[in-house]
């Protein structure tokens, strides 16, 4: 009976170990996916297109992204974007869907308070390691 109970708290430690593994390399792709995402030119050129000013905020209130407060900035020439957890006063996109897969994602950013959205597909390079845009989608609920 010891001898069972001993085997079953090894295999019980050995799942979370290996369960603990990945989710730290979930996490540091998902980093990675997050930087390379709103560092993207045809990323910042699609938000650009619907946005004016030199700032663009987006809304993850649901944590898709990030759960703290971000800051991205690829060039001078082009606008800041802020990633806020709670509402402010001015809001562009809300992030509404962000899945991650090894080479595939979707992410779907609504328009805050109309009824636009972009769709972004992207596709993960096999010897680049880098996210490419593959598709973006603008769609309307009428």
């Amino acid at each position: 009976m010891k001898n069972k109970i001993a085997f079953l708290l090894i295999i019980i430690n050995l799942s979370i170990a290996s369960g603990q593994s990945a989710k730290a390399r979930t996490d540091s792709g998902d980093i990675s996916f997050r930087d390379q995402f709103f560092n993207n030119p045809s990323v910042i050129y699609n938000l650009k297109k619907i946005t004016s000013g030199n700032q663009i905020n987006i809304l993850d209130s649901k944590k898709l992204v990030s759960d703290k407060p971000l800051s991205f900035k690829n060039n001078v020439e082009d606008p800041t974007i802020n990633i806020a957890i709670d509402k402010n006063d001015f809001i562009n996109y809300n992030i509404q869907e962000c899945i991650v897969n090894e080479d595939l994602a979707f992410v779907v950013l609504w328009e805050y308070g109309k009824n636009r959205a972009l769709w972004f597909f992207l596709n993960k390079g096999k010897k680049t390691k880098k996210w490419y845009l593959i598709e973006v989608l603008e769609k309307t609920t009428r």
